[in-house]
């Protein structure tokens, strides 16, 4: 009797210990998080890293990745902006005119928006602008490339809305460079490597903008909390421990996320649509892709296929570069190497062959853009056929 007794008292006791014991390690795992703790210097390094506590395509590891780097390390935008968040070096800060810019003396401007790969961070030295040059020789186009570092599909679409106007007058072809599933992704985020503008979707499907309120690195995380509450919590979810979802709730979690992120990737998309319609500009869409889409073709998730049918319902010409660098891949037996850069800056971009090889599709449909009046509509044949 006198142990039956006791039984409650035993589990109040194996409760307080349970309870101590996690806020214990919840405290040490912040001090090796965010604090220099003489001794432990090896393990901090190990614990260090916001892939162990966060999934890369959630607000968490973005907001969490600067703050487990030194003070140092945490440097502002070098070229900052207070409505994108950062501009390419190439963008007069404030005015946003291209410093490329020169009379256009008879010819035609095309204008380049994107991130990294509209930038050609793998190899700028066999960039769009160099390639044109090299294939117009008889210098009827003027390149101007906006292709910014780190841009999600939201600040390519700001971007354009941004500078179009310095062009009115001059009928440019805009050419938009979409990475699958990373600029779609990248619109959800509020931080990325620095605070970045992000739009908020109504029940309605109407965009309402918000801008970064400061763009200091450290000033911003001192303001913003990261949305995690317990790191040991997040750590044991994070390494598939006993508090995982359910592989049912995981899936309704994946299929929410997708599900905000097509909704807000599609109003991005007509948004565009129809700024280029109000202003009667020619225009065409480059889907990019990353290696891994080469050779594995479920990497390319929902995102290639949703892309592509948003951009034919919206009548937006595109064409793929993977299908290129594919018909290429298999006329050549090339590696996928060839075609990407595998280690060190620009890693994941394309190598100056794999420029060349998806420019040829690209080439095409500038040539049809820029097909004089009275020549088939230079919407047809790009999109559904590729």
């Amino acid at each position: 009797m006198n142990r039956i007794r006791r039984l409650p008292r035993i589990g109040l006791r194996l409760a307080l210990v349970v309870i101590l014991s996690a806020l214990v390690l919840e405290g040490s795992l912040r001090l090796l998080l965010f604090r220099d703790v003489p001794g432990v210097d090896a393990l901090a390094r190990r614990v260090r890293h916001a892939g162990l506590f966060a999934a890369r395509d959630t607000r968490a590891f973005w907001e969490l990745r600067p703050r487990l780097r030194p003070r140092a390390q945490r440097t502002d935008p070098p070229f900052p902006d207070p409505v994108l968040g950062w501009l390419a070096p190439q963008v007069a800060i404030g005015s946003l005119v291209h410093r490329g810019r020169t009379p256009l003396g008879g010819r035609e401007r095309i204008l380049f928006y994107g991130d990294s790969f509209t930038a050609c961070s793998g190899a700028p030295e066999r960039c769009w602008e160099h390639l044109v040059a090299e294939w117009d020789r008889g210098g009827r186009f003027d390149v101007l490339n906006y292709g910014t570092r780190g841009y999600g599909l939201d600040q390519i679409v700001l971007s354009f809305e941004r500078s179009i106007d310095l062009y009115e007058g001059e009928d440019p072809i805009v050419v938009v460079g979409v990475l699958v599933g990373g600029d779609l992704e990248r619109s959800r985020f509020r931080f990325r490597h620095w605070p970045k503008p992000f739009f908020e979707l109504t029940g309605m499907g109407e965009l309402t903008l918000r801008t970064p309120d400061g763009l200091g690195v450290q000033d911003w995380l001192e303001a913003h909390p990261v949305p995690i509450r317990s790191y040991l919590l997040a750590y044991l979810e994070q390494r598939g421990g006993l508090l995982s979802p359910s592989p049912e709730e995981g899936e309704e979690l994946r299929q929410q996320r997708k599900e905000h992120c097509e909704a807000l990737n599609e109003a991005l998309f007509e948004r565009l649509e129809a700024e280029l319609e109000r202003r009667s500009l020619r225009a065409l869409v480059v889907i990019f892709h990353a290696w891994e889409h080469l050779e594995d073709a479920p990497e390319l998730g929902w995102h290639d296929a949703w892309t592509r049918s948003t951009l034919e319902r919206l009548d937006l010409p595109f064409v793929a570069a993977i299908d290129a660098i594919r018909a290429d891949q298999a006329r050549t037996r090339r590696s996928r190497a060839d075609y990407f850069v595998e280690k060190g800056f620009g890693r994941n971009h394309y190598t100056a062959l794999g420029n060349e090889v998806v420019f040829e599709a690209l080439r095409e449909g500038i040539e049809r853009l820029a097909a004089p009046s009275g020549a088939p509509d230079p919407r047809s044949g790009l999109g559904r056929d590729r």
